[in-house]
């Protein structure tokens, strides 16, 4: 297939952030490689006045595998919302939009999908898994659609103010300084405000990013408001945070399994947190939700890629571990009523990083017609 050439939106570019794909000029030659930045506004200017070009995927969107489109909407998240870079509501509520799609049509590999797939940010990773799963408990309270794209939006931009932070403490295990806390108390008005000055008038949106951290019983912040106060996509967004955040490694520990995740994330939270949510979650995920790793009889490491009844058995899984520990080059669905594939117990991925291709992984879960 002949790859062509089509023009560049220069107004998503950003001087300060590296390029996300290869610039080139109308006639093809390459001005400026996938990962270099441009000098300055004037530079940006300049290139624009010419006429910027990149190459298409070379294929329509219906044709691109689900699990590429996510992988590469994950992808376009991470540069926009760059450390330093302006943010421009539309891109968000672009992003928002198809990741809204992807789930109307494969809800199962969006949440297992975006729980490892790396982003090279543990922040913009959990904000993606957040507005997957958000959306899956509105659409199991029967919220409407307003409400979970709502949802999504939240989610992605609610810790707009503190991403480098996120960052850097899921890389540490140590208290938090007095500075850290003061951001991160800070950080729901500090999103919002960033989300107003930049043009977003969605009463909704704004709301939820502002009461994301604040309890039923006034113990939250930055305001300390009631339960009476809060909407329903900040409820739900609270309740799905503290979970998101034990089903994720950090440098200290490695991630919670799904049930004890639910158990340990709310035991603590009794009357802070809305228990009709809660609910809703544990019954939603069950046992082995999407994305959950499990170790086989024959000691290979795998993935649930697909919803099962919570009370049953996967009845297939994806393997991407051989029993040595090294990714397979092609992983393999196995059927877990035969000889050696049996489910033997819960696992994780080791805390040192594991390159895994997840949108491949996906691909072969959804490709399975067993």
């Amino acid at each position: 297939m002949v790859r062509r050439l089509i023009p560049v939106d220069c107004g998503r570019l950003d001087v300060e952030c590296a390029l996300p794909f290869d610039l080139f000029n109308e006639y093809g030659v390459l001005v400026l490689a996938r990962d270099g930045r441009l000098r300055d506004e004037a530079h940006l200017a300049k290139l624009a006045e010419m006429g910027l070009y990149c190459y298409d995927s070379g294929l329509n969107e219906a044709e691109r595998l689900p699990s590429q489109v996510l992988g590469d909407l994950a992808e376009r998240f991470v540069h926009v919302s760059a450390p330093g870079r302006k943010p421009h509501p539309g891109e968000y509520v672009e992003i928002s939009d198809q990741l809204h799609g992807l789930m109307t049509r494969h809800p199962d590999m969006c949440l297992g999908m975006l729980l490892h797939h790396d982003t090279g940010s543990y922040s913009r990773r959990h904000a993606l898994f957040v507005a997957a799963l958000s959306y899956l408990v509105a659409e199991q309270m029967g919220l409407g659609l307003h409400t979970r794209k709502t949802l999504i939006r939240a989610a992605l931009t609610m810790n707009l103010a503190s991403f480098s932070l996120q960052d850097d403490l899921a890389e540490v295990s140590r208290p938090l300084t007095a500075a850290e806390k003061v951001i991160l108390s800070l950080h729901p008005w500090r999103s919002m405000e960033l989300l107003t000055k930049a043009g977003v008038a969605d009463i909704d949106w704004l709301q939820a990013v502002l009461q994301h951290h604040e309890n039923l019983d006034q113990s939250g912040y930055p305001y300390r408001v009631g339960s009476e106060a809060l909407t329903p996509e900040a409820r739900i967004l609270r309740v799905v945070d503290v979970l998101a955040a034990k089903l994720s490694p950090r440098a200290s520990r490695s991630p919670f399994m799904p049930g004890h995740a639910v158990r340990v994330a709310f035991e603590r939270e009794r009357g802070q947190l809305d228990e009709v949510v809660i609910l809703v979650l544990r019954r939603l995920l069950g046992k082995y939700p999407p994305g959950t790793l499990v170790k086989l009889a024959n000691r290979e490491t795998a993935v649930i890629t697909r919803w099962f009844r919570p009370t049953e058995t996967p009845r297939y899984v994806v393997s991407l571990m051989w029993p040595s520990g090294h990714p397979m080059h092609q992983p393999h669905t196995r059927k877990t009523n035969q000889f050696g594939c049996g489910i033997r117990e819960h696992t994780s991925l080791p805390l040192g990083r594991i390159k895994l291709d997840w949108p491949k992984i996906w691909a072969q879960g959804l490709g399975y017609a067993g």
